[in-house]
Parts: structure tokens; sequence; C-alpha cells
């Protein structure tokens, strides 16, 4: 049977501090990565508004063998998914309320450690 490692106690408030420091150190890598590739803000917003006005055609084939388009149609799905997306970018869907029971547990002890150390690391540096 496999020896299990002792960790230092943590206290509740410091839990909290380190999972928020690690949300936060998440976030800014994310956000950096999306900046590298163009990724921002105002180019999803616009896109979503140039979605909210899309506009469809049908295309067929008749029965002499030509390409057939129909006049341009409003879009309604693309139309109504931009709206939601926009819906979620501007925060104006509702609170969910959901009741959990039991345990959670979204890190195991080992990810704990690692992003214990990895926090520590980063604030040595910083001279923190």
């Amino acid at each position: 049977m496999a020896k299990k490692t002792e960790r230092p106690m943590i206290e509740e408030g410091k839990k909290k501090e380190i999972g928020l420091m690690a949300g936060q150190t998440a976030r800014q890598a994310i956000l950096e990565a999306c900046n590298k590739v163009g990724l921002t803000v105002e180019k999803t917003a616009k896109t979503i508004v140039e979605a909210m006005d899309a506009k469809a055609v049908k295309v067929q084939l008749d029965i002499k063998g030509e390409w057939q388009t129909s006049e341009p149609y409003v879009d309604h799905i693309t139309r109504l998914k931009a709206v939601d997306h926009a819906t979620v970018l501007l925060d104006l869907k509702p609170v969910e309320r959901k009741q959990v029971d039991g345990t959670l547990s979204l890190l195991s002890d080992a990810e704990i450690d690692a992003q214990l150390a990895l926090l520590t690391k980063r604030a040595s540096e910083n001279g923190e």
C-alpha cells in the first residue's frame, strides 16, 4: 500500500486566497493567449452584432440541372444564437440557482499541492 504523504494544513481563508490567485492566473493566461491570436472583446462583440443581422439563401438544383438561389431571407437560427451569445457577454441572463448536496472535489491533493507550489514560487519571485 502506498504511503500517504503529509501535507501541511491550510486554513480556510488561505485556501480561498489561493483559489482566487489560481483563478486570476488562469484568466490572465487565457486573455494573453486570446490577445496573441487577435481574439479581442471588440472583435467578438462586432461579430455577434453582425450575426444578429444574418441572412441566408437556399441553393438547389432544378429539374434542368441548373443551380437556383433564393432571395436572401432572415436566418433566425443564426440570429437567435447571436442574441444568446450577446446576453451572456452582457451578463443579461438571470442567475441560475442550483442545489448541491454532498462533497464536491474539484482538484486532487496532488493538483492542489502543484498549484500551491506554483503560487508560492511566483510570490517569492515577485518579492511578496
